[in-house]
């Protein structure tokens, strides 16, 4: 708050930015309750591995969720929509940054990630594709699938359109709190 006043005396602008490379609360909750209730919550590999568990998870910050999945967006649109509700009514606020790093969990780690039961059923629904049936590991059929030649690009072409649609939703959370101030993505 002290800093948005400063630069409202100042006539600055002042653009907050967030990391989501930390446990969130409310997801923590759903992800400890386990289950199908935390069915999609964490990026899936081939392997079956979350990428915490893939990388020994022992770090304070990870990609800690899917970004892929419904539950993770709404929680960092809320996130970023109380920046804009609380500093929105400031001269100074410009909009609210999203760090994309590796270690974020704002963008997608690898092309290896999210083959979870929910998010890999949801990219087939939506692109009207079958998984041919194998007596291979699910997640292991699953990543030998999207390595062929058609299946790979769609797959790529489904997970960067959702990503582009969750931005422009972060966007227009900001906006609805501050008409023109703008969703800015940081890399470092």
């Amino acid at each position: 708050e002290l800093l948005f006043r400063l630069c409202d005396r100042s006539g600055m602008v002042c653009v907050p930015a967030v990391q989501f490379a930390g446990p969130l609360p409310e997801l923590e909750a759903l992800r400890q309750t386990g289950g199908n209730e935390a069915a999609g919550l964490e990026p899936l590999g081939p392997d079956g591995r979350t990428w915490m568990g893939r990388t020994g998870g022992q770090t304070a910050s990870g990609v800690y969720y899917n970004a892929l999945d419904e539950r993770v967006q709404r929680a960092m649109i809320a996130v970023v929509g109380e920046l804009a509700e609380r500093y929105g009514r400031h001269a100074s606020f410009g909009g609210v940054a999203v760090q994309l790093s590796p270690e974020s969990y704002a963008l997608l780690p690898d092309e290896t990630c999210s083959l979870d039961d929910i998010t890999f059923g949801k990219f087939l629904a939506d692109t009207k594709l079958q998984l041919p049936a194998s007596i291979e590991p699910l997640h292991v059929a699953r990543w030998n699938y999207l390595r062929q030649p058609g299946p790979d690009r769609t797959w790529l072409a489904w997970r960067a359109a959702k990503m582009a649609a969750f931005y422009r939703q972060l966007r227009g959370e900001i906006d609805r709190h501050r008409n023109g101030a703008k969703l800015y993505l940081t890399t470092a």
